[in-house]
């Protein structure tokens, strides 16, 4: 992908150390306040087609957008626990996947949160 493609600054974040980010047992997205900023990047932003379903972790969830970013050593590290933010924006992860584990490309299948 040329670098032109990704021209969305996103934030990518986890749960702070001293925050309890679970309601009833399930990760909060929604409160800002638990999150900290881990790193910044270069993304493009795509929007999946309507409908489309995958299965993660044993549970269904409807993906919304796929967030592609160059790889490197934090990008690899990015867990389905963290979140991306891009402007008023959230993305929960549901997976991040190195393209054809070459460590040259992620691509984080995501459902953004509405609020």
């Amino acid at each position: 992908m040329g670098a032109g493609k990704r021209r969305h600054l996103v934030t990518i974040e986890r749960p702070r150390a001293d925050a309890d980010v679970t309601v009833d047992g399930h990760i909060d997205f929604s409160d800002d306040a638990s999150w900290e900023a881990v790193v910044q990047r270069y993304a493009a932003i795509k929007p999946r087609t309507g409908g489309e379903f995958e299965r993660a972790e044993q549970t269904e969830a409807t993906l919304t957008h796929r967030i592609e970013m160059l790889s490197d050593r934090v990008t690899r590290e990015i867990k389905t626990t963290w979140r991306i933010r891009y402007g008023s924006r959230r993305f929960e992860i549901i997976a991040n996947r190195n393209i054809e584990e070459r460590d040259k490309e992620q691509h984080l299948d995501c459902m953004e949160l509405m609020t």
